[in-house]
């Protein structure tokens, strides 16, 4: 279960920093924001498909082996934040800390997931994978970690057409088993 979420610079949320139950409601005025937040949402969902940046954005056709995608409203030319001025953020940042199953024996810990990305141009600038006791914050360009940490560069692009994420590949054997059941968790949980 997803139990935060950092947005930044995507569509109308320039910084958004929220904690989920589970049960949340999503409650305001036309045009404030809520189709935006689940579109978010859905860009995590892609993520976690092992959808490309651009496919996650602007779709993907259906195939003998995969589903359609429709990719996220306005596609990638209006994913970016807009300021009254109508300059348009670079680089969209979420982060999000999921939360492990309570009925498994590592109950309470976290898994947290980052990822910055460059919208028109279908590229991941950083993508960070987190295990328990991680916390990781950003400071201008550079990712910190507080230690005692563990996180794990995720290795592989996921720009252009094609998706070659190899998520766990920088991950020691030791931990890669528990990183990789509660990746599947997060995925079937969405």
């Amino acid at each position: 279960m997803i139990s935060e979420l950092k947005i930044r610079d995507f569509k109308s949320l320039e910084s958004v920093d929220l904690k989920l139950g589970h049960f949340n409601l999503l409650v305001g005025a036309n045009a404030s924001g809520k189709s935006n937040f689940l579109d978010a949402l859905r860009f995590l969902q892609g993520v976690g498909n092992g959808l490309s940046i651009d496919e996650i954005l602007n779709g993907k056709p259906p195939y003998a082996t995969s589903l359609k995608w429709d990719g996220i409203r306005g596609g990638s030319k209006l994913v970016g934040f807009r300021t009254k001025d109508g300059k348009v953020a670079q680089r969209i940042t979420f982060k999000a800390l999921f939360l492990r199953n309570a009925d498994l024996p590592y109950s309470g810990d976290t898994l947290s997931y980052e990822v910055s990305f460059l919208p028109t141009e279908g590229a991941i600038q950083a993508e960070v994978l987190g295990t328990p006791r991680t916390d990781i914050s950003t400071r201008g360009d550079m990712l910190v970690r507080t230690e005692p940490a563990t996180t794990y560069p995720m290795v592989g692009p996921r720009s252009g057409t094609a998706s070659v994420s190899k998520p766990f590949a920088n991950v020691p054997e030791e931990d890669r088993s528990e990183l990789a059941q509660a990746h599947a968790r997060s995925v079937i949980d969405q």
